[in-house]
């Protein structure tokens, strides 16, 4: 059994606002390194900064959370075709709230 996968990722974030913000990753698996079925990462999210909180909300092809389960297992294209012809949209939708808070005068 073959347990490593080489991928190339990018990511970019661009500010649109001083409180709105998008963002994007991909990673590119080569060719013949996984099972068919298997597809590349993919995720475009949006950044919505408040007084103390950022709010993120992704759309991502991938049903994991950490890089060893979205690189390598990743089943479904953002668009999948069925056999039928019918097309069947392959998203997840993810949520983060982050709070800036203050400890003995230093900003975490």
């Amino acid at each position: 059994e073959k347990n490593d996968v080489f991928a190339m990722g990018v990511a970019a974030k661009v500010n649109v606002t001083p409180t709105l913000a998008l963002s994007g990753e991909y990673f590119y698996t080569l060719p013949n390194q996984l099972p068919a079925g298997y597809n590349n990462y993919m995720a475009f999210g949006i950044d919505i900064e408040t007084k103390g909180h950022v709010f993120q909300i992704q759309l991502t092809n991938s049903p994991f959370l950490i890089p060893e389960y979205y690189i390598g297992a990743t089943q479904g294209s953002i668009i999948d075709e069925a056999a039928n012809g019918d097309f069947d949209l392959n998203l997840r939708l993810g949520f983060n709230i982050t709070r800036d808070f203050q400890l003995g005068g230093r900003v975490y």
